[in-house]
């Protein structure tokens, strides 16, 4: 064996945490900059809760409703009265969009429950000159006058490129009409169950529709207060910092 073969492997050693020896400042308005900043950060994670709530509550109607008729329902204000407060927000059950196309596994599901897609090509599939040719004037002027055969073999094998198709799978309208058949189905068939057997399946059944509904639409609310910030503030502070419990001790216990 070489000396080369029997040496040891050498680790690496640990790196070193480097010191922050940056100079300081005196910044006028960094600490209210990053209460405020500290105070958004915990009511988005509030607002993101809260809008779940209200979504999934939304959503409930429309399923109520659309189970009802087997159509899609129109959008509708929700409203809510507090005290003095009167919020209102539109409740809108959207396609959804283009931009957001039906996965593989997605695909599979709703073919499977017959809910029709489109395929909506993002890039056309094609030939063109390759690029680093398009500014040789003179052979430019060549290809002008009808390819005359007077081009390499060596040019001749890559002058052209093909660029391949991109599509993706949408959902249409289509889509969701369908959908709203089969939670009719699916609620008919809840509602009708006798065994014990039977409800189990109608009610798998129109989680599955459920499902299917949840794929091929997006909510949407857009919630709005009369109140103004300082109202608005003085009900969010009790939210944020709610008061600490209370405990008594028990003398003598």
């Amino acid at each position: 064996m070489s000396m080369f073969a029997d040496a040891k492997t050498v680790n690496d050693a640990p790196a070193k945490k480097k010191a922050d020896k940056k100079a300081e400042f005196t910044i006028p308005g960094l600490a209210n900059y990053a209460r405020v900043t500290a105070a958004i950060e915990t009511l988005s994670t509030m607002a993101a809760a809260l809008k779940a709530d209200v979504n999934r509550v939304a959503m409930d109607t429309f399923v109520t409703l659309g189970g009802k008729t087997g159509i899609r329902p129109e959008n509708f204000r929700g409203v809510e009265v507090v005290g003095n407060n009167r919020a209102t927000s539109s409740m809108e059950l959207r396609l959804r969009g283009g931009g957001s196309p039906v996965s593989i596994e997605e695909k599979k599901i709703l073919d499977t429950a017959k809910i029709p897609t489109t395929r909506e090509v993002a890039i056309q599939a094609m030939f063109g000159f390759n690029q680093k040719y398009t500014n040789n004037i003179e052979l430019l002027g060549k290809i002008e006058a009808a390819l005359k055969p007077v081009l390499s073999a060596e040019v001749m094998e890559d002058l052209i490129v093909k660029q391949e198709e991109r599509s993706k799978d949408v959902v249409t309208k289509e889509s969701v009409d369908e959908v709203f058949k089969l939670l009719a189905l699916a609620t008919e068939k809840l509602s009708t169950a006798k065994s014990a057997t039977a409800k189990a399946a109608a009610k798998a059944e129109h989680e599955h529709v459920l499902t299917l509904l949840r794929m091929v639409t997006v909510q949407a609310v857009k919630p709005s207060t009369d109140e103004d910030i300082g109202a608005v503030m003085a009900a969010i502070v009790p939210m944020v910092m709610p008061k600490p419990v209370e405990v008594t001790d028990k003398v003598g216990a």
